[in-house]
């Protein structure tokens, strides 16, 4: 029973087909299929079952994208082998009631339109391992989009499902440590490309792409116009069988020093997800150039919907104060052609991980709090405007009684034209302008006269095919107590 978390999803797609991994948890989705049957209230529903272990990186696939979904590897991989090989998958005509199956299934994508399957392959008769792109309308035989020996994984659509990318070793699978390359597909093209190995101009010395866990997310800027590129250091070279020590031969010890980044009992904890850390790049499609943003010495990076503005942070200063502080970074602009860098704040408190609301749409400004008052910062240049000094109300919290710093009360994130952004007081909301022009408040004083608290509140529900960002002002704010 405590084997695995079952998380059940449902999706909407646009035409009657779903995808069914078999032999999963057998025991577990025979138990979910009664449950399945009775909620499905429609048939252009697909219902996803996901098996995930108890432990998770704490990094997120990005939400533009049509992710992968990684099937359960069988058996032989379950029981500590290095290969993971896949299982059947099942491509279900919900209203014909036909079948097709898929086998050695690993990872598999299903464009937002229904109208294109792709997935990959990892079998035991290793030359029919690749890529292959299937339409659940048509019987014919799927489309190799590339194929032969070698692992095919981070598969990832664009937004628009013109595209797609994913890694692959296939021309390095002999090497005792392979080298991946990054490929590129346009839908409706019969191959897939390679774009970008560890030899392009721009990639850095001592790294390659990397497959390693979910930190090393392959995925499309908003507008698919650039690729975003893990990179990590090679990994090592498998043992050799019988060559280490004995059970009762082996020494564990923990070792430390007084100056540590993180305590020694943390570092057990982050072991793994240390291991498998990337590091962000970027890659543009039409120049078909190259630039790390990321490196050890700047381990996070937030990038503009399109892709040509990045902020960074880096906290190796501040580490150690984790432990009796908080988190803290130094805030830094950062060319992504170049990867250049500009420092914008030091010290910046418990903003490591930005919220997609803090970029304006057009990608040229970035909200972010610190010492009670909200700051935007032109990303081209990396100058910063003080949005509350002159605003006469706190955005901090007033009631805050703890002994740090007091939180922002919140913002409503920005307007669609990118010119202002809509910021919380205790009770109202304030339009900002980046240009310096006097603040409005948009609720006119009634959420303080009233005492009651005003937000904004997006009460249409969010078409994927059509989720602009930005909030239009002239709309009305809905309230919350």
């Amino acid at each position: 029973e405590n084997a695995a978390t079952v998380n059940l999803r449902w999706e909407k797609i646009r035409v009657p087909f779903t995808v069914e991994v078999k032999d999963v948890v057998g025991a577990t989705m025979s138990r979910l299929r009664a449950f399945v049957a009775a909620a499905k209230s429609d048939d252009s529903a697909k219902a996803v079952v996901e098996v995930a272990g108890a432990a998770k990186t704490d990094d997120a696939a990005d939400s533009d994208q049509a992710p992968s979904r990684r099937v359960a590897p069988t058996a032989a991989a379950n029981a500590g082998l290095k290969k993971d090989y896949g299982t059947d998958l099942v491509l279900r005509d919900l209203n014909a009631g036909t079948e097709r199956v898929f086998a050695n299934v690993l990872e598999t994508a299903f464009a937002r339109d229904g109208n294109t399957l792709s997935f990959t392959v990892s079998s035991k008769a290793e030359t029919d391992n690749g890529v292959y792109a299937v339409v659940p309308q048509d019987a014919a035989v799927p489309v190799a989009l590339v194929s032969g020996k070698g692992k095919y994984v981070k598969l990832v659509w664009d937004r628009e499902q013109k595209q797609a990318a994913f890694l692959s070793d296939r021309d390095d699978a002999t090497a005792k440590v392979p080298s991946f390359r990054l490929y590129h597909w346009l839908r409706g093209t019969a191959i897939a490309s390679p774009r970008v190995s560890s030899s392009i101009s721009g990639f850095p010395v001592g790294m390659t792409l990397s497959d390693k866990g979910e930190r090393g997310t392959v995925a499309f800027s908003r507008d698919g116009k650039k690729i975003y590129v893990p990179a990590a250091p090679p990994g090592k070279p498998p043992r050799e069988p019988n060559t280490g020590p004995t059970d009762h031969e082996k020494v564990v010890a923990d070792l430390w020093r007084w100056n540590d980044d993180q305590v020694q009992p943390m570092q057990k904890v982050r072991a793994t997800q240390e291991r498998n850390r990337s590091y962000r790049g970027v890659y543009d499609i039409d120049s078909s150039s190259y630039a790390q943003l990321a490196d050890t010495s700047m381990r996070t990076v937030s990038l503009s919907d399109d892709g040509r503005r990045a902020v960074g942070f880096d906290d190796r200063a501040y580490r150690r104060l984790v432990d009796y502080d908080s988190n803290y970074a130094d805030l830094y602009v950062l060319d992504t052609t170049k990867g250049e860098r500009k420092l914008v704040q030091k010290k910046l408190r418990s903003n490591v991980n930005l919220n997609p609301n803090d970029w304006s749409p057009d990608g040229n400004s970035l909200i972010y709090y610190q010492d009670r008052h909200w700051h935007a910062v032109n990303t081209a240049d990396g100058t910063v405007r003080n949005l509350t000094r002159s605003l006469g109300v706190a955005v901090h919290n007033e009631e805050h009684d703890a002994p740090a710093p007091a939180g922002a009360y919140g913002n409503g994130g920005w307007t669609s034209d990118s010119t202002s952004v809509l910021i919380y007081d205790r009770f109202d909301v304030w339009q900002l302008f980046i240009d310096g022009r006097k603040a409005q408040n948009l609720t006119r004083g009634d959420g303080r006269k009233s005492k009651v608290r005003l937000r904004v509140q997006r009460i249409e529900p969010i078409d994927e095919d059509d989720d602009e960002r930005g909030i239009d002002a002239k709309e009305t704010a809905g309230t919350t107590r």
